[in-house]
């Protein structure tokens, strides 16, 4: 008896660990389909150097550049990120 119980909370254990596995591939898979349909139709370059974040506007603007954080860089490479910062944010209107 006890060693069908045990044979059966392996098989469940199994069957959980294989599922887990299952389920992160399947969510793995539509992150991958949707940002691919997202950078075709927005671009990639477009999105990392892009200074506004208006999802609901028209036309939606993805901008990611002010939502990366620099405040561990050094001060030298801080300046830096600003001034491409500035200078996209001239170009774009």
């Amino acid at each position: 008896m006890r060693k069908a119980f045990d044979t059966l909370i392996e098989i469940v254990i199994c069957v959980c660990g294989i599922l887990s596995v299952v389920f992160v591939v399947l969510i793995f898979g539509f992150l991958l389909k949707e940002g691919f349909v997202f950078f075709r139709d927005f671009g990639v370059l477009k999105f990392v150097t892009g200074h506004l974040w208006h999802p609901v506007s028209e036309p939606p603007s993805f901008g990611i550049l002010p939502l990366i954080k620099i405040r561990r860089l050094k001060p030298q490479r801080q300046r830096i990120i600003c001034n491409i910062h500035k200078l996209l944010s001239q170009l774009e209107y």
